[in-house]
């Protein structure tokens, strides 16, 4: 691929920090297509090496209109035996239901190629050990607030799980899935009590134990602050609750803080620290994004 001078030096932008921190928009991506023959050019010169005035650049193989929208990213120009290659880039691939809000082929929408519910099924899994204490109001008043929007627009059954609970099994299913969203409301999230936070227990007990109506979407909202743990014997790993979410076609929306819960690749992850609205906005935003999995 022979490339001008003058692209090359547009393009000599050396990715030090990483592809995804460009801020290149589209129109902004060079073009770097193949020079044509001209009747300056020797018909028969002998092109150089592709890899000649190589330098590692942003480079994107897709469309331009899907860079930075969904899980689309710029990658790399790289030589590997003297060919040049994008290393790294994301374009759009066919959309994956995988309950996680990710847009795979980049173009602003989630799960659009997929069924979505009609009938939802949600559990709220509230950690209540001490240090809770400080969430727990705009917890309280986001799943009231959700419970009221959802019934709106689905057939909806809800659930109230508790963990720590006082005796084995670690998790008390306080409110069980039922249409009595009362129940829910009225329950004091606010007693708070000390002990273990089996949150992966209560993941499991959900999706794998709960009497899930089999065409709805069946969602799963953890709240807590500590990281994953189980008490089982032997103890559920987070690998094992990964694989276990995906298994069972579960949504799971877990508001941690950052990072604790990243092994759990099947679920969203959202800051505990969230104000009330962006819980409520996040609870309903994956409802809506779910999709059901044949």
């Amino acid at each position: 691929m022979i490339m001008r001078a003058s692209q090359l030096a547009l393009l000599a932008i050396v990715i030090a920090c990483g592809c995804e921190d460009l801020k290149l928009s589209p129109a902004e991506l060079p073009d770097i297509q193949p020079l044509h023959k001209d009747a300056t050019q020797v018909a028969d010169a002998t092109p150089p090496p592709p890899c000649q005035g190589y330098v590692p650049i942003a480079c994107y193989p897709g469309p331009r209109e899907t860079i930075g929208v969904g899980v689309c990213r710029y990658g790399v120009l790289k030589c590997l035996d003297n060919r040049l290659w994008c290393d790294g880039a994301i374009t759009p691939k066919g959309e994956v239901c995988d309950l996680s809000g990710h847009d795979e082929d980049c173009d602003g929408l989630v799960n659009e190629d997929w069924p979505h519910a009609t009938q939802v099924d949600i559990v709220f899994a509230v950690d209540m050990s001490g240090s809770m204490i400080a969430y727990l109001p705009s917890i309280e008043s986001a799943i009231d607030a959700s419970l009221d929007m959802l019934a709106v627009q689905y057939d909806l059954r809800a659930a109230l799980a508790i963990f720590p609970a006082r005796s084995i099994p670690r998790v008390d299913l306080r409110v069980p899935l039922s249409v009595d969203f009362a129940a829910i409301k009225q329950a004091d999230l606010l007693q708070v009590s000390g002990g273990s936070e089996p949150s992966l227990d209560a993941i499991v007990e959900a999706v794998r134990d709960y009497p899930w109506r089999q065409d709805s979407l069946h969602v799963v909202v953890v709240f807590t602050d500590e990281s994953p743990q189980s008490y089982t014997r032997p103890p559920w790993s987070v690998s094992q609750v990964s694989g276990m979410v995906q298994a069972f076609g579960a949504l799971v929306i877990i508001f941690a803080k950052p990072g604790q819960f990243r092994g759990i690749l099947t679920a969203t992850h959202v800051d505990i620290n969230s104000p009330t609205q962006e819980t409520l906005q996040a609870i309903i935003g994956g409802v809506e994004n779910g999709c059901l999995i044949p």
